[in-house]
């Protein structure tokens, strides 16, 4: 007895999705959520998140020296459903459930307002705790970020001070959650007050593994970007220049991904002509990969936000452009190769566009996104479009036979 391999092929068709013909269609026709007056110089604040709590994606819209539109989402479109005045330029709009009970709060920034933190008492009706004692009402605040940096189960939040043009000296904020609507301002003594700089936008994201949350603030006007490492909730460290992360940049946004799939998270920072930064973290340490990775983008940027919208298991990224609201710039997509390149999967329309952010608003279990405009003043939306694409899928397949000395190979079928 003889054995014998015999080699051949199975193909069958399948419909794959082909990320380089991937692209979003504007359907803000559908879903709109309509803007009284003109958005601010720099932008206003937008989010989108299920308010209402009915399993449906809701978008919240700053309009300049206005107040906040909160449009419910109806499964086929947004009605507007609450409105919150207010004189001053919102900058940013977070829903936040600060005081643990389960229905969420509503948290906003102004440039010389202060900062604003409404309690939601029910039925959304909603109470305003006074922060005056803590925080000045003059402040020029256009970031801020939740986060339980002591894992005290409450959540506390850190507030960026933007001081250029306003001849102002205060310090960044960092509010200690007491619990009952109690605060105490703590920044100083925790060593993350960075005075007279021109803070943009913080966040909290456990860089280094360690189960606590690290502070990441980015700064405008070649002021060096911060990095402060959490000392278990009790203080922190500055290892902005260790870490790579002291980078000097007109930054505009910090936005948060593991985009290499590595198991620490990364950051990609807009900025102005001289191109974004996307900072690879390796073990703790950062590298500017944006040229690399074909993300640099020699243009005027602004908000920028990671979403795996073909859902391969690795992040893509959308970054809005514009210089002011003068000028027009675009709607960047990449699409992750997932080899640490990205292509450009879709340009985007030419808008003077501002921030961004992401949901799904239909359920259909795929990411859209929102991008807040000038010239005119809108809201666009883009749904993913997916290209399926007819291929051959081979299959190599090895038979194993057992053949007596006489058999002839011609028998075998």
């Amino acid at each position: 007895m003889r054995p014998w391999l015999i080699l051949f092929f199975l193909c069958r068709l399948i419909l794959i999705d082909n990320p380089c013909q991937s692209q979003f269609a504007d359907v803000s026709s559908q879903w709109q959520a309509f803007i009284s007056n003109e958005t601010a110089e720099f932008g206003n604040g937008l989010s989108l998140y299920d308010f209402n709590s009915d399993h449906l994606d809701d978008i919240t819209v700053a309009e300049n020296l206005s107040g906040i539109a909160c449009y419910a989402n109806t499964g086929s479109g947004f009605e507007l459903e609450y409105y919150f005045p207010e004189s001053y330029s919102i900058k940013q709009i977070l829903w936040v459930d600060f005081d643990n009970d389960e229905d969420v709060d509503l948290f906003y920034t102004t440039n010389g307002g202060g900062v604003h933190l409404l309690e939601n008492a029910g039925n959304f009706s909603f109470i305003e705790i006074d922060l005056d004692s803590l925080i000045p009402s003059d402040l020029h605040a256009y970031g801020a970020a939740w986060g339980d940096y002591d894992r005290d189960g409450l959540l506390d939040v850190y507030i960026c001070s933007y001081n250029i043009f306003f001849e102002s000296t205060y310090t960044n904020y960092l509010l200690h959650n007491l619990g009952q609507g109690e605060f105490e301002e703590v920044a100083s003594p925790m060593g993350v007050n960075s005075a007279d700089d021109n803070a943009f936008q913080p966040c909290w994201v456990d860089f280094n593994g360690d189960g606590w949350l690290d502070l990441h603030i980015i700064n405008d006007h070649l002021i060096g970007n911060e990095y402060f490492e959490n000392l278990q909730g009790q203080s922190f460290i500055d290892r902005s220049s260790e870490s790579g992360l002291g980078v000097e940049m007109d930054a505009m946004c910090n936005s948060i991904s593991d985009f290499d799939n590595d198991g620490d998270f990364d950051i990609y920072i807009t900025n102005h002509w001289d191109g974004n930064h996307l900072m690879r973290n390796d073990s703790d340490i950062f590298a500017n990969k944006a040229g690399i990775a074909n993300v640099g983008i020699a243009d005027f940027c602004w908000g920028g936000l990671w979403m795996d919208y073909d859902l391969d298991g690795f992040d893509d990224l959308q970054v809005c452009s514009s210089m002011g609201v003068e000028s027009v710039g675009f709607n960047y997509v990449f699409h992750n190769e997932g080899d640490g390149t990205f292509s450009t999967s879709d340009a985007g329309s030419l808008r003077s566009s501002f921030s961004c952010a992401k949901a799904d608003f239909n359920n259909d279990l795929r990411w859209d996104y929102a991008v807040y405009n000038a010239l005119p003043t809108d809201i666009s939306f883009f749904k993913i479009q997916i290209h399926q694409i007819i291929a051959l899928k081979f299959r190599l397949e090895v038979l194993r036979v057992t053949m007596k000395e006489s058999d002839h190979l011609s028998n075998i079928s």
